[in-house]
């Protein structure tokens, strides 16, 4: 394995996301069910508020989040991620969207969090506990991203030997079953949907960046999945013969990889 190649094909990118949370648990209540259940199995939840702004602050984070994971790869410290210089671009600019939406929706919600505070009161009734209110929420909304070199000197070039095994695992792992989604659909009865073939387009066209070790037999399967990812929906949906065409040429494809 070449490391100073990996090194040069990819960088870590790390990212931290925090909002305020507005299920809490409710001490008082859970106490008072599990003594009169005779268990402390219960556990009382109530939520604060259902503010749209909050709601969508939680969109965007889980949007971005899942855009990070993936465009990137594991490392072996689970904070750090492996991110393909090919997908660099792609991930600064989904980034810079998610944040500017971010920090829009943050600065609409944090003034009104005093009066949404206020009413809880009102709004919550007996279950209203003052101690589930901190005074202050704009310290909890964090959006970072860090973008470092690869480093290869010393101790980190077995780390990066480790982490580059294990991108290596997930990138099987994603082949394999996007692979072999085709073969269970178009071998099922159930409808056969658009995205078992274009998620196999998006496959191939990030494969290459994403096989950082540059494994052959990785390499060898990108034109195949290419081809498989032509594949018209329209056109197997109702063909028993074409669907059949479709999962042997999935398995065929599986087995390079074996």
């Amino acid at each position: 394995m070449n490391i100073d190649a990996i090194a040069a094909r990819t960088q870590l990118v790390t990212l931290t996301l925090g909002t305020f949370r507005p299920t809490k648990r409710h001490r008082p209540e859970t106490a008072a069910e599990n003594q009169r259940h005779n268990t402390n199995a219960a556990r009382v939840s109530v939520r604060l508020t259902d503010d749209p702004d909050l709601k969508e602050i939680s969109r965007i984070q889980h949007g971005i989040y899942r855009i990070h994971r993936s465009l990137t790869l594991p490392t072996i410290q689970d904070a750090m991620r492996l991110l393909p210089a090919g997908s660099q671009l792609k991930h600064s600019g989904e980034v810079a969207a998610a944040r500017h939406a971010f920090d829009a929706a943050v600065a609409t919600f944090v003034p009104k969090y005093p009066a949404i505070r206020a009413a809880s009161p009102t709004q919550l009734g007996t279950l209203h506990d003052p101690d589930l209110w901190p005074d202050d929420v704009s310290s909890c909304f964090v959006f970072d991203v860090r973008y470092l070199p690869c480093p290869t000197d010393g101790d980190w070039a077995g780390w990066l030997e480790e982490s580059a095994r294990a991108a290596e695992d997930e990138v099987r792992e994603r082949v394999t079953e996007t692979l072999q989604r085709v073969v269970d659909r178009c071998q099922s009865d159930g409808p056969l949907y658009a995205s078992v073939f274009s998620d196999v387009a998006e496959l191939a066209a990030m494969l290459p960046d994403l096989n950082v070790t540059a494994a052959p037999d990785l390499a060898a399967i990108v034109g195949e999945a290419a081809f498989l990812a032509r594949t018209d929906v329209d056109d197997v949906r109702n063909d028993p013969a074409a669907r059949a065409q479709a999962v042997r040429e999935a398995e065929r494809i599986l087995a390079i990889l074996e």
